[in-house]
């Protein structure tokens, strides 16, 4: 027992420090595939499928508007793992935890071992964190080299062992080939090595040579991307809007998804700057006040200006590099509050808010934040024919994506394809048009239904992702249905008109769903009798949200003359014959 206990009392804040990791990791690995893959994750998987090649990875993601080394690391995750969200979100989770000890270090190296503790403590339930260890986008892989580059910055400040040289241009390196807002790093690096020479009141030729030293190698790395750069800074265009001066505060409460979390983090970060130039207080404070101020001042302010001057690049995910400095900064609050036991018990306060807030108000396992691709690749791959599949604004190669990995012979196409088609006469009969977005469908897809005349017969939305089934009436027909009441039948149905049904094709029923509840089914059947009233075929089916369609391929002889018949149920059905051509 006294072994033991001397065991943790020397090792106290290594074993903390374990807890929060074990923790952090738990929280990160709950519903990690609980949701689908959003659009942007769809990106990160395409461009990172394992059929690719090395070059080809590189080639897709430099034409994007990253650079590829958290692409390559998901590629490789594919290549081990498989292609699935397991394997695609992998590198993001090990990133979210490994952030966590780089926290302490920096808290540890700034102020004290205590502070380091509560700043790690505090990242483990911080929803940004959390919401981006789960997501296939390199984020995660952002805070955590943005953390290690500025955590060598400060001890090859401190110290001129050429290993803390090497490490810090090693993690800014791979920060430059995960994200181009290395430059705002650099630049608030820039300040903090400005501040800290004049903070000594010395200047250090020594410190210069290695920061000169520095900045040519990372000049060096640099090159291989200098032609996408130019690139990216050449495009007038771009879908980031220029936020506001109040962009801070509302970039702040996001962090948190909370204004009562971002009001008392607030608050601790003011008592951290403000305690910290106490007279009397200690020069370790001072500058470490300054390090974490430099990192989030120069960090909102030059992308906010290059934004006015040039192209927007401001976006509340890409201030992601600031959180664990805020989260730093709170930690010296804390540990400002007296007595200690006061101290201790705020940090326990504050990190049960933190909990309660994430499980419980934000319900944050089972509330759906993503559009879910996954289950309506799903119900498009359940349906009851290999129909064609068209999509809006590069959802192709999104939904392409899961039907690859389900497995499936889908594969969708991009609508101009169908618009071509449609153009030259040779469009299928039956197809679906897909999108991210229920409200994009609508305002897209109504401009090939006003050219083409397109009939939408069937319309599935769900968690922020829609697909509509068209008719093509150039090649198919509706037909005329009436109510009978006829004495020989049990129920009311609808009858056709007799047609003759080409051999091969399809006849598609369409039920009118609009008054049935989500989870409730519809029972129907759709029966086809000769000119006598006998049964030549049959089909029955338990309709449901998409499956408001059914398909039906009667196999009957060439010219036999027949009548289609089908029960009442909750509105007027539409028929469609369809050509043989329906799969």
């Amino acid at each position: 027992m006294g072994t033991a206990g001397n065991f943790c009392r020397r090792n106290e804040t290594g074993l903390w420090l374990l807890v929060i990791v074990v923790l952090a990791t738990g929280v990160r690995l709950n519903g990690l595939t609980h949701e689908s893959y959003w659009f942007d994750e769809l990106f990160s998987a395409y461009f990172s499928n394992p059929a690719h090649s090395f070059r080809q990875v590189v080639e897709l993601t430099l034409g994007d508007v990253h650079p590829p080394l958290y692409q390559l690391l998901m590629w490789w995750s594919y290549k081990l793992f498989g292609y699935n969200e397991l394997a695609g979100r992998l590198p993001s989770f090990l990133s979210g935890i490994l952030v966590i000890p780089v926290i302490y270090l920096l808290g540890r190296d700034l102020v004290s071992k205590r502070a380091g503790l509560y700043a790690a403590a505090l990242a483990i339930p911080n929803y940004y964190l959390v919401y981006y260890a789960q997501e296939a986008r390199s984020y995660a892989f952002f805070y955590l080299l943005s953390s290690l580059s500025f955590l060598f910055l400060v001890r090859a400040l401190r110290s001129e062992s050429r290993v803390n040289l090497a490490l810090y241009i090693a993690s800014t390196t791979a920060f430059l080939y995960v994200h181009y807002y290395i430059f705002v790093a650099l630049a608030a690096q820039g300040v903090i090595v400005l501040v800290y020479m004049a903070h000594e009141k010395r200047f250090d030729k020594v410190l210069l040579t290695r920061a000169l030293i520095a900045v040519g190698i990372l000049l060096l790395a640099s090159l291989p991307l200098i032609s996408a750069i130019q690139g990216h800074i050449a495009i007038d265009d771009f879908w980031i809007p220029q936020p506001g001066p109040g962009f801070f505060a509302n970039f702040f409460i996001q962090y948190f998804d909370s204004w009562v979390l971002s009001g008392l983090f607030a608050l601790l970060l003011l008592a951290g700057v403000v305690t910290s130039f106490y007279p009397g207080t200690g020069r370790r404070s001072r500058f470490a006040a300054i390090v974490l101020l430099s990192w989030i001042v120069v960090g909102y302010l030059v992308p906010w200006v290059r934004g006015i001057i040039a192209q927007p690049i401001l976006t509340d995910r890409n201030t992601i590099m600031l959180v664990p400095p805020v989260l730093l900064l709170a930690s010296m609050g804390l540990t400002s509050i007296r007595p200690v036991l006061l101290q201790r018990l705020a940090t326990i306060a504050l990190l049960g808010y933190s909990w309660i807030h994430l499980a419980i108000i934000m319900d944050y396992d089972d509330r759906i934040k993503k559009d879910q691709y996954r289950e309506m690749a799903h119900s498009l791959t359940s349906f009851d024919a290999m129909l064609p599949i068209y999509t809006l604004k590069f959802n192709d190669t999104k939904y392409n994506v899961y039907f690859e990995q389900q497995k499936s012979g889908l594969r969708a196409e991009d609508s101009t394809v169908l618009a071509e088609q449609l153009a030259a006469g040779n469009a299928a009969p039956l197809f679906w048009i897909a999108d991210g977005r229920g409200k994009h469908r609508k305002i897209l897809a109504t401009k090939i239904d006003e050219d083409y005349g397109l009939v939408e017969v069937n319309l599935y939305k769900h968690r922020g992702t829609a697909a509509a089934l068209y008719v093509n009436p150039a090649v198919s027909t509706k037909l005329s249905l009436r109510l009978s009441n006829d004495e020989t039948e049990t129920i009311n149905v609808f009858i056709s008109g007799p047609l003759i049904l080409e051999k091969g094709g399809a006849l598609l029923t369409v039920v009118d769903m609009s008054g049935v509840s989500e989870d409730e089914t519809v029972m129907t059947s759709v029966e086809l009798r000769d000119e006598q009233g006998n049964a030549l075929a049959t089909q029955m089916a338990r309709l449901k949200g998409m499956e408001g369609a059914m398909l039906f391929k009667p196999d009957i002889e060439q010219g036999v003359r027949a009548r289609i018949t089908l029960p009442k149920t909750v509105g007027m059905p539409q028929v469609w014959v369809l050509p043989a051509t329906v799969e």
